[in-house]
């Protein structure tokens, strides 16, 4: 752990010491949540309740977008402490990304107004990427800059998404999918 200070270190939250243990932890727990929600919408044992854009729609984005996503967040935000030798993100300021990540998941399970699901959904990916940004910049590391567009391209295909279900177009939500898909696979 690259802190400078080791009591200032410790006084922090173990969970938000390093960032891929919410992201990692979280991801995890919305795994382990997913399933079974999804086993049992699939058997019809849910009644009416659905999440935002339906249950399919759900399982699409939230696999990607919910669950990749924070894999990705907390690989990226723990790795550039090591690649710039500057402490990485960690106590409330990660408290505060980790609690935007979940409130974007929530919001989708219990199917948000629009308006502020698309606010909380699109301020994670783009906040990992400032953050990102902004401490490989600290330290100009050129190389690592494409890792932020990629970041910034994954916000985008989020916003499709929601844009083709808030349109009722399932195609696009589709594509918006696999674009993001496409994009994990080349970060």
């Amino acid at each position: 752990m690259q802190v400078l200070d080791r009591r200032k270190a410790m006084s922090i939250h173990p969970l938000f010491r390093l960032a891929f243990r919410p992201f990692f932890l979280g991801a995890c727990l919305l795994a382990a949540v997913a399933i079974p929600l999804w086993l049992l919408a699939l058997g019809g044992h849910v009644g009416a309740w659905q999440p935002a854009g339906g249950w399919l729609a759900w399982h699409r984005h939230e696999l990607l977008f919910g669950f990749g996503l924070a894999i990705i967040a907390g690989f990226l935000l723990t790795a550039v402490q090591t690649w710039t030798g500057r402490p990485g993100i960690s106590g409330n300021a990660l408290a505060l990304l980790a609690g935007l990540w979940l409130a974007a998941r929530l919001g989708w399970l219990f199917d948000l107004h629009w308006p502020l699901l698309a606010v909380l959904e699109l301020a994670f990916p783009l906040a990992v990427a400032g953050v990102m940004g902004w401490t490989l910049w600290q330290v100009r590391q050129k190389r690592n800059y494409p890792i932020v567009l990629v970041l910034a391209l994954l916000a985008v295909a989020d916003a499709l998404s929601l844009y083709g279900l808030l349109r009722n177009d399932l195609g696009l939500q589709r594509q918006a999918v696999l674009t993001g898909l496409w994009l994990v696979a080349a970060m």
